[in-house]
């Protein structure tokens, strides 16, 4: 018998370990991409709220904190990869 919405056959069915593996690069790449667009935007002064422009001025990196944030993007791609097998 075969499934439902399947041809019957085994050549054209995407079985569930290629489908876990497609959905865990997915995210990682996913992940790599959001990793690269925070690190993008922590190195642009003009994101950043200052009250007055002479505070803009003495603007330095602070690498910690992206640090931080890139960790939990990628420790939340870490979970969602975990989730799927």
């Amino acid at each position: 018998m075969p499934a439902v919405g399947g041809t019957g056959t085994n050549e054209s069915d995407m079985s569930l370990g290629r489908w876990r593996t497609i959905v865990g690069w997915g995210l990682c790449a996913f992940a790599f991409a959001a990793v690269m667009f925070a690190m993008y935007l922590s190195l642009e002064p003009g994101n950043y709220f200052f009250y007055r422009e002479e505070d803009r001025a003495g603007w330095t990196h602070d690498p910690v904190h992206v640090a931080f944030v890139c960790g939990l993007i990628v420790a939340e791609a870490g979970c969602g990869i975990c989730s799927c097998r």
